[in-house]
């Protein structure tokens, strides 16, 4: 719940920071709590709010740097990582096609799992299909930034350790992988957002919706029948 609270907080400061003004900074420094929550969120703000503001001031061809050059540093992690055994780093989190975002929906069982590939085909289609539409019509400078960050995130999932232990005497940083696809779900999102709204997509993503809280109503039924099952 933590990390959560803490991706929450710096959705908020990224919300203020997008096109902020200098008054605005003073709010959105109340994000910072983001980092007394978990230091994901509040990494996650500075780095994308420093990866805007270089983009923006890059013209061209000069803003495939920024993708490229991310990519290049968590290539570099995981290099260092895979060469260290005292870090006791793992990759162990399978194919690295289920950390689209959508795996987010995976909770309990496989029945989630056919949900999350629900939601994430119907995404790929809604995109498909607002884009045919449109054909020469279409802008694509909405979709640039989420589509780019998106790739960025997916490639510190796949290359980020899983697990690691700095130093034998602290703490283990554990589930790194697993839990940037949450960031991966809200920027997937984002690009979903910048298509034009249609009926069939509520229709798409509502039933998913219904289908999903009536199975977690099920399953959190029975873990809260089993917990008073234990008390008692």
């Amino acid at each position: 719940m933590n990390y959560y609270l803490s991706i929450g907080l710096a959705c908020f400061g990224l919300a203020i920071l997008w096109r902020a003004r200098r008054f605005e900074w003073i709010a959105a420094a109340r994000s910072a709590l983001a980092l007394l929550a978990h230091p994901i969120g509040f990494l996650w703000l500075v780095g994308t709010t420093t990866y805007i503001r270089v983009r923006t001031k890059l013209l061209g061809w000069w803003k495939l740097a920024l993708p490229l050059s991310a990519a290049c540093a968590f290539a570099a992690v995981y290099w260092y990582t895979s060469h260290r055994p005292a870090l006791l780093a793992d990759w162990d989190r399978g194919p690295l096609y289920f950390y689209n975002g959508a795996d987010q929906l995976a909770l309990y069982g496989k029945r989630y799992a056919a949900i999350a590939a629900a939601a994430f085909f119907l995404g790929i289609i809604f995109v498909a299909l607002d884009f045919y539409q449109r054909r020469r019509r279409v802008l694509l400078e909405p979709f640039e930034l989420p589509f780019e960050l998106y790739l960025v995130t997916f490639c510190a999932t796949a290359l980020l350790p899983e697990n690691l232990r700095p130093s034998i005497y602290g703490g283990w940083i554990g589930v790194l992988g697993s839990r940037l696809t949450t960031i991966s779900a809200i920027l997937g999102l984002c690009f979903i957002g910048c298509l034009k709204p249609r009926r069939w997509h509520l229709a798409g993503f509502g039933v998913c919706a219904v289908v999903f809280f009536a199975f977690l109503y099920q399953d959190t039924g029975w873990l809260n029948r089993l917990e008073a099952n234990a008390k008692s």
